[in-house]
């Protein structure tokens, strides 16, 4: 079994060199076929390299501009939320004014008609 086994080792050995020299002598002649594959497998990882590069580069750039306008966002939002509580306040202050106007009207509304109730009461006895 081990000499089975060193015998194909040698075989595939021999059959490898002889690709190889196949391939050489044919790169040799100027056989377009053996340097096209190596040459196009270059270049398309050459293009998928370069495309990948451009890609990193373009969300590099766009998550270095969002960090840059981060601080000027984030003040812009807290400004803007800071105006809508003070107009929240200013609405609720405003509408406590009414309510207490409304208050004040009620009240002199009651002692009014209960005055007068108690004048037609003092008529009728």
């Amino acid at each position: 079994s081990q000499s089975g086994s060193s015998r194909e080792d040698g075989l595939s050995d021999s059959s490898q060199s002889n690709a190889q020299r196949h391939s050489s002598a044919n790169a040799a002649h100027g056989d377009p076929k053996s340097e096209s594959g190596t040459a196009t497998e270059k270049e398309e990882t050459s293009v998928v390299s370069d495309s990948s590069e451009a890609e990193f580069q373009r969300l590099s750039l766009g998550f270095k501009c969002d960090l840059f306008t981060l601080d000027k966002r984030l003040r812009l939002e807290e400004r803007s939320r800071d105006l809508a509580e003070e107009n929240v306040r200013k609405e609720i202050s405003s509408c406590q004014g009414l309510l207490q106007k409304n208050l004040e009207i009620l009240i002199q509304s009651m002692t009014r008609v209960s005055s007068r109730s108690e004048m037609l009461g003092a008529i009728h006895q």
